[in-house]
C-alpha cells in the first residue's frame, strides 16, 4: 500500500514538474517565437474597450510568423499600422498555428470566437503544406491550454546540433562538435518523448481545400459580419486548382459576406527565409496587401458593441 502511494506521489510530482517547466518555457519564448498559454501569439488579450476593433487572424506557419518574434509578425504590423491610420485601437490576434492547414481552420475559429472579434481573416498558402495539425490532446481537457515544452526542447536540440533550427528542419548535416551534437540529440529525444503532450499530425487531402475554407468562414460568420480570405499566389498545379475551386465556390454564393484577396508579389527568393517561411520583406508585402483590403471595410467601422 505504501509503495503504491509513493508511486502515485512520484507520478503526481512528475506531472507538476513537467507543467512547471512548460509554464516556464511559455514565459521564455511566447514573445520570441512561441505562443501564450492560450495558444495564440503575443500577449493575452485583455478585456476589450468600447473603441477597440478586434481582428482574428487564422492560418498556418506563414501567418504564424515562423522565424520572427511576436512583434515582427504580420498580425503585429497590421494592428500597429491600422491603429495609426484609423486613430482607434486595432488588435489583430494571431491565432495561426505552426503546421495548420485549411481543414484545421474551422476548429481554430471556433476556439477563439470567445475573444469577440469584429472580423476574421483566414490566411493560407493555397494548400501547399502536405500535413495538418490537430488540436493538442492536453488542449482538449485543459480549456485551451497549449503545451509548448516539446517544441522548445526539440528546436533547442536542433540549434545545438545543426547551428540553427532552419538547418535542422532542412535536414542539413550537423555542424557542432560531438559533445554539443550529443547534447542536442538528447534534447531532441526528450522533446519527442514528451510529444504525447503536443498536437497530432495527420495527412490532409487535396480535395478538401475549398470546402474547408468555406467551413471556417461559415463558423466565423456566425459571429462576425465579414470574413476576409487571403491566399498566397499559386505555384503549381495543386495550388492553382485549389485557387480555381475556391474562386468558383465563392462565386456560387450570391451576396456572400466573404471576400478573397490573392497576394501577388510574394514567393520569390527575396521574400523567403528558409525556402518556405517569409522573411521580413515577404511579411511586409503580405501585411501591406491585407491592410489595403481591410481599410476598405474598417474606414467606416461599425458602432461599438453594447
Amino acid at each position: 500500500m505504501i509503495k503504491t502511494v509513493l508511486a502515485l506521489q512520484a507520478v503526481a510530482f512528475g506531472i507538476l514538474g513537467v507543467l512547471a517547466a512548460d509554464l516556464y518555457a511559455h514565459k521564455r519564448v511566447e514573445m520570441v517565437g512561441g505562443t501564450n498559454i492560450w495558444g495564440y501569439r503575443g500577449p493575452v488579450a485583455k478585456q476589450r474597450s468600447d473603441a477597440e476593433y478586434r481582428i482574428l487572424l487564422v492560418g498556418g506557419t506563414r501567418a504564424y510568423g515562423y522565424g520572427a518574434a511576436a512583434d515582427g509578425t504580420i498580425a503585429y504590423a497590421l494592428g500597429w499600422q491600422l491603429t495609426g491610420e484609423l486613430l482607434r485601437p486595432v488588435n489583430v490576434i494571431n491565432a495561426a498555428a505552426m503546421g495548420a492547414t485549411a481543414p484545421d481552420f474551422a476548429a481554430i475559429v471556433a476556439r477563439y470566437l470567445a475573444l469577440a472579434p469584429d472580423l476574421v481573416c483566414l490566411y493560407d498558402d493555397l494548400g501547399r503544406a502536405s500535413l495538418r495539425r490537430r488540436e493538442s490532446r492536453v488542449a482538449r481537457i485543459a480549456r485551451g491550454y497549449t503545451p509548448i515544452l516539446p517544441l522548445v526542447l526539440e528546436e533547442k536540440g536542433m540549434a545545438w546540433r545543426y547551428g540553427s533550427v532552419a538547418r535542422g528542419y532542412a535536414g542539413e548535416p550537423p555542424t557542432a562538435g560531438w559533445p554539443r551534437r550529443m547534447a542536442g540529440a538528447w534534447l531532441q529525444w526528450v522533446g519527442s518523448s514528451l510529444s504525447f503532450l503536443d498536437s497530432e499530425m495527420a495527412p490532409s487531402s487535396p480535395d478538401d481545400y475549398a470546402p474547408s475554407i468555406l467551413a471556417a468562414a461559415d463558423a466565423a460568420l456566425s459571429v462576425v459580419p465579414h470574413v476576409l480570405v487571403v491566399v498566397d499566389p499559386p505555384i503549381d498545379n495543386r495550388t492553382r486548382n485549389n485557387l480555381t475551386e475556391l474562386q468558383a465556390a465563392l462565386a456560387s454564393r450570391a451576396g456572400s459576406r466573404i471576400s478573397l484577396l490573392v497576394v501577388s508579389d510574394v514567393g520569390g527568393p527575396d521574400t523567403l527565409l528558409d525556402g518556405y517561411s517569409y522573411n521580413a520583406v515577404g511579411r511586409s508585402r503580405v501585411e501591406m496587401a491585407m491592410r489595403v483590403e481591410l481599410l476598405k471595410r474598417l474606414w467606416y467601422p461599425p458602432a461599438p458593441r453594447q
